[in-house]
């Protein structure tokens, strides 16, 4: 029978984190695109976690199609006003022909939010960190200039 590795559980744990923190911080950016979108009246077709054919999706009470998708590189809110991006996102269903057109200043907000979203949210993780603090070593809370850690 062969040797377990330890350092493959902490491999397989640190590619987890990975995935979960930067789904996060994709997540926080499209939600910043999405809330945006929504408050200048602009028309949202889907919000997708991930890109290509979704494991899970449905459809709000708001007629947003909500989902999460296979390759969880990236992620997107089809806005069929702002621009044409069919070959990545999906085809549209809505009518352009019928929407409102969109100005110049509802375009550019809704296109910082994202950036601005992930600038919050890393302020906020930042503020979180140093609240909590990081762990040290009781021999290193001291005013003691230089300490040996004791060796195994």
């Amino acid at each position: 029978m062969p040797e377990f590795n330890p350092s493959l559980l902490s491999n397989v744990w640190g590619i987890f984190l990975v995935v979960v923190f930067f789904g996060g911080s994709i997540f926080v950016h499209e939600l910043g695109h999405f809330l945006a979108a929504r408050r200048r009246g602009t028309h949202v077709e889907r919000f997708s976690i991930g890109f290509g054919p979704p494991i899970v999706k449905w459809r709000g009470k708001d007629g947003v199609e909500y989902r999460i998708s296979w390759f969880p590189l990236g992620g997107y809110v089809l806005l069929p006003q702002l621009a044409d991006l069919g070959p990545i996102e999906g085809e549209s269903t809505a009518d352009i022909s019928k929407l409102p057109p969109v100005n110049y200043a509802t375009k550019m907000i809704v296109f910082v939010a994202g950036a601005t979203f992930n600038i919050l949210f890393a302020f906020v993780l930042a503020c979180i960190v140093w609240v909590i603090g990081q762990p040290t070593f009781s021999e290193l809370n001291t005013t003691q200039i230089g300490a040996l850690a004791p060796t195994i």
